[in-house]
């Protein structure tokens, strides 16, 4: 064995033999009395070559939170490989193309303080996409009139449709929600799980009285949750009151496909893959086999399952707790009908957003008209009319003729929006079994420990991480923030820094 390099008294470094293979990295002789008054030479350094294997991290799920995810995975140099088992990305956020009109079944909206999700949008060049609502676009149903609404001021609560005098206990919201500040955290709502002890049908109706809280929290809950007030935890309905200059409505132009198609553009996707079962590797990694197919596996460092919760307990079974398998067995989800009505007009709807109280007893939740511009989405002289069904209705008609459920939904539509009356150009049903996670009393306390397990699997090596929007909020800002909860987590714990300028 060659004897190893040798340095003389004063660091000044003997060449390395040349049939030693080595990078040279230093070997620079330069005096530094500048900066210390001290005459220093640098040795050389040498390190041998090695053969570093590429970090790998499969993500599966290619929804908001798997694709942000893969997306802050790569921008940081890891190699990702998104899996996804229906023919497209983006799941209820993909976008529609018919008859020359582009939307997105949902009609989703987000706020104006829904910084993560303005921040993507931006960084991916499509700041021009967004639309603020302007003051007047949003109204509210009350015995089959639509009354315009300002649901962002206190002001323009207390005048909403059929609240009442219940208006006058409205300043009261302002000292909850200062009270409670110090745990309403949008990007990881579990810190509020203190406070996750009542409905906030039952908070509103404490603090603001019966009919106030049937025409704001009910309405509001029943937009953002198409669930029920009377069982959802009161901290939803805190963190994403929608009060404020951040409260403000905001859309995509084009709806949200165009963000999922930015996102997924230049990724590694597999689609039509159905990932069957997690299992480690002899590598010491993680292997995802596919279904039908026993070649078809993928090994990786990491894996984020941002699926929904009953295809991640399915999915990552073999490696769950007892408590992580009771958490997913315990997850709820609502259903959700959406119709979209193609229609020509050649005058306005009214408002764009309408939030329908379930004291109301119709099936909608909300109904969103999306009118036409010339070189918009939607051809000049047009507009698409989405009705959005709640929970309670939408699940007893999933599995109804489709003929039957555009009927009865166009019959309780046209009593809001009643150019629905006219010959439409086109429809679009969708059904979804599980379009939103449920957040009941309760289910903040159950995501906090859910939380304190995944640390400790991480603190024991466990590369597996969870990502959806079933651990934020049900909102396209909840999805977000949990596939860049669940990145940051894989950077940190694989000891990559995360790229210059991204947000954690």
């Amino acid at each position: 064995m060659p004897a190893p390099p040798t340095t003389q008294s004063w660091g000044i470094p003997l060449r390395e033999p040349r049939g030693e293979s080595a990078l040279v990295l230093g070997d620079t002789h330069e005096a530094t009395e500048r900066f210390t008054g001290q005459p220093v030479s640098f040795a050389t350094v040498l390190a041998r070559e090695v053969c570093v294997r590429p970090l790998r991290v499969v993500v599966i799920g290619a929804g908001l939170a798997g694709l942000e995810a893969a997306l802050r995975l790569e921008r940081a140099g890891i190699g990702v490989i998104l899996i996804e088992r229906e023919p497209h990305p983006g799941g209820r956020a993909a976008g529609s193309l018919l008859h020359g009109f582009r939307f997105t079944p949902g009609a989703h909206a987000f706020r104006s303080g829904d910084q993560r999700l303005l921040e993507r949008v931006a960084s991916l060049g499509l700041g021009l996409e967004i639309d603020p609502l302007p003051a007047g676009s949003e109204g509210q149903l009350l015995r089959d009139r639509v009354s315009a609404i300002h649901p962002t001021r206190l002001r323009g609560i207390a005048r909403l449709p059929g609240a009442g005098l219940g208006g006058l206990r409205l300043p009261r919201i302002q000292r909850l929600l200062a009270r409670y500040a110090r745990v309403l955290d949008t990007q990881a709502p579990e810190r509020a799980a203190g406070i996750d002890d009542r409905s906030a049908f039952e908070f509103g109706r404490l603090y603001f009285g019966r009919r106030l809280a049937e025409r704001w929290i009910e309405a509001t809950l029943a937009e953002v949750t198409l669930g029920d007030a009377r069982e959802t935890s009161r901290v939803l309905f805190l963190v994403r009151h929608g009060l404020g200059d951040g409260a403000r409505r905001v859309v995509l132009r084009s709806g949200v496909g165009v963000l999922v198609e930015a996102m997924a553009k230049g990724r590694t996707l597999q689609l039509g893959v159905d990932a069957a079962a997690l299992e480690r590797s002899a590598a010491g990694g993680l292997r995802i086999v596919a279904a039908g197919a026993s070649s078809a596996s993928f090994e990786a460092d990491a894996v984020v399952c941002a699926t929904p919760p009953a295809e991640a307990a399915r999915i990552a079974n073999p490696l769950l707790s007892y408590a992580e398998r009771a958490f997913f067995a315990e997850s709820r989800a609502v259903a959700s009908v959406v119709l979209s009505v193609g229609l020509a007009c050649e005058r306005g709807l009214g408002p764009r957003r309408i939030r329908i109280p379930p004291v109301e007893a119709l099936p909608l939740s909300h109904v969103a008209i999306e009118t036409g511009s010339r070189g918009e989405a939607i051809p000049a002289g047009h507009a698409v009319v989405t009705l959005i069904a709640r929970d309670a209705w939408s699940r007893p008609h999933l599995a109804a003729p489709a003929e039957v459920v555009e009927k009865e939904l166009l019959v309780h539509g046209e009593r809001i929006v009643p150019v629905l009356a006219h010959t439409p150009l086109f429809t679009q049903l969708a059904r979804w079994e599980s379009a939103y996670p449920r957040f009941d009393v309760g289910r903040f306390r159950a995501i906090g420990r859910f939380q304190t397990i995944q640390e400790q699997a991480r603190r024991d090596g466990r590369r597996l991480y969870f990502a959806g929007d079933y651990l934020v909020g049900p909102c396209m800002e909840g999805a977000l923030a949990s596939g860049a909860r669940a990145a940051q987590a894989v950077l940190t714990d694989l000891g990559v820094r995360p790229p210059r300028g991204e947000r954690p």
